[in-house]
């Protein structure tokens, strides 16, 4: 059981660490997109990564409409974000372990 429990820590500190750098990319990314307006088949990039931000704040705005996760204060906006991040890591580590176990039981043939 010890083992496990430090499988699955492991793995949602992975999973976290990769969201956090995904998220701080993207992050930076859009601000570039909606300085420089660059836009392709006339769409905005910016439109873009802000519905990929907006879609990613979606586990914060659960608890309240106005909570996506990067418009607050500076301390609060940082607590926000983490606690977000650790949602969508919980998150996708229970889809993969699911995803997995699934596979296990019913393997293709």
């Amino acid at each position: 059981m010890h083992l496990k429990m430090k499988a699955s820590v492991k793995l949602f500190l992975k999973i976290f660490i990769f969201l956090v750098v995904f998220e701080i990319a993207l992050g930076i990314g859009n601000a570039y997109l909606f300085a420089e307006g660059t836009s392709i088949f006339n769409i905005k990039l910016s439109t873009l990564t802000n519905l990929l931000l907006r879609f990613l704040s979606f586990p914060m705005s659960i608890f309240g409409r106005d909570l996506p996760f990067y418009a607050r204060e500076a301390w609060l906006g940082i607590v926000l974000t983490i606690l977000n991040i650790a949602i969508q890591s919980f998150i996708v580590m229970q889809l993969y372990k699911t995803l997995r176990r699934s596979k296990t039981k019913n393997p293709k043939v």
